[in-house]
């Protein structure tokens, strides 16, 4: 069976990732990264989520790696983690920005009227990681 080169390779990168749980959250990641890299990033409060879910993802590579099974608890911890640390970048740059004379970050949807909401999400969102999943976990 004769099949041309340019389709042999994605079909590859399909079978294995049914092949292997390493490789179905290396595909994952790949795909996600690149819709960051090309629209998401863009996008208010999109951004952030997905930015939390790449580091979830991440969490999820290491644990398919080694074959270890990753617990619903460090999931939920590292997901709430992950998203108030890129509340405080974008918050970051936002009061940066704030201090430039800047209204608007350029290539990003937020504006500086924005530091109150990313400020309380960021805090709620660090708050859930330990004492939230901390209660979950009773009931897991």
């Amino acid at each position: 069976m004769h099949s041309c080169p340019g389709c042999y390779c994605p079909l590859s990168c399909w079978r294995l990732c049914y092949l292997h749980d390493f490789s179905l959250v290396l595909c994952t990641y790949y795909v996600l990264t690149t819709a960051y890299s090309f629209s998401l990033k863009r996008v208010v409060l999109v951004d952030v989520l997905a930015l939390a879910g790449l580091y979830a993802v991440r969490v999820n590579a290491g644990a398919a790696a080694v074959s270890v099974p990753l617990s619903f608890w460090l999931l939920l911890f590292s997901v709430f983690l992950f998203l108030s640390l890129a509340m405080v970048k974008r918050y970051s740059e936002l009061v940066t920005m704030r201090e430039q004379g800047k209204l608007h970050a350029v290539g990003r949807g937020y504006v500086v009227e924005d530091l109150p909401i990313l400020q309380s999400f960021g805090t709620a969102s660090g708050y859930l990681c330990v004492p939230g999943t901390r209660a979950l976990s009773q009931y897991a």
